[in-house]
């Protein structure tokens, strides 16, 4: 990762920039879709709260500044390597409904970025889940054929070890169900 840390000020200024900034009009069947909390628009987020951000992917906590400990960012844009050569990289946490033009203005006020090169610019992604406590059964079956099972994403839930953990689920469910046993299901949380 690649830290851009901002003072105050230059937090404030990338906030009030992104909540000027021109927005991508909704489609008309994709108005009444619902975002999943865990991955707002960043102009969702900052529309929520001038601070909210700073809770979010622009959290400050944990890093220091090595040549000077004693000063910490307000908030901090992560970069992550999005290639091997280590040639482009992508703002962690920035899905967002801005246009094109809009997130190159508001995207250089980031420390860092002043001169960079978009090689390819955001957008929103949508994610498709079931509505699994109604659909499918305490072993990832669906009801209405229970020789499928889902896991991962689908299944409703978020993150790369979440969805790794309902697929580990449903691969032991399975081998349950081939050998004739029964997999009680994890702890409710």
């Amino acid at each position: 990762y690649i830290n851009c840390p901002m003072t105050k000020e230059q937090y404030d200024a990338f906030v009030a920039a992104l909540l000027d900034g021109e927005k991508v009009d909704f489609k008309d069947w994709e108005t009444n879709t619902p975002y999943f909390d865990g991955c707002l628009p960043v102009e969702v987020m900052a529309e929520r709260g001038h601070e909210t951000l700073r809770h979010g992917p622009m959290k400050p906590v944990g890093l220091t500044n090595p040549h000077n400990p004693t000063v910490k960012p307000y908030a901090i844009v992560q970069l992550r390597q999005d290639n091997k050569l280590g040639t482009l990289y992508n703002i962690v946490g920035f899905q967002t409904k801005l246009k094109h033009g809009a997130q190159q203005r508001v995207f250089r006020t980031i420390p860092g970025l002043e001169n960079a090169e978009f090689a390819r610019l955001g957008g929103l992604h949508r994610n498709t889940f079931l509505n699994s406590p109604k659909l499918l059964d305490a072993q990832l079956r669906l009801r209405a054929q229970p020789r499928l099972r889902f896991a991962g994403q689908m299944t409703g839930c978020e993150g790369y070890v979440e969805s790794a953990s309902v697929g580990l689920i449903a691969g032991l469910c399975a081998s349950a169900d081939m050998r004739g046993a029964a997999l009680p299901p994890p702890p409710a949380t």
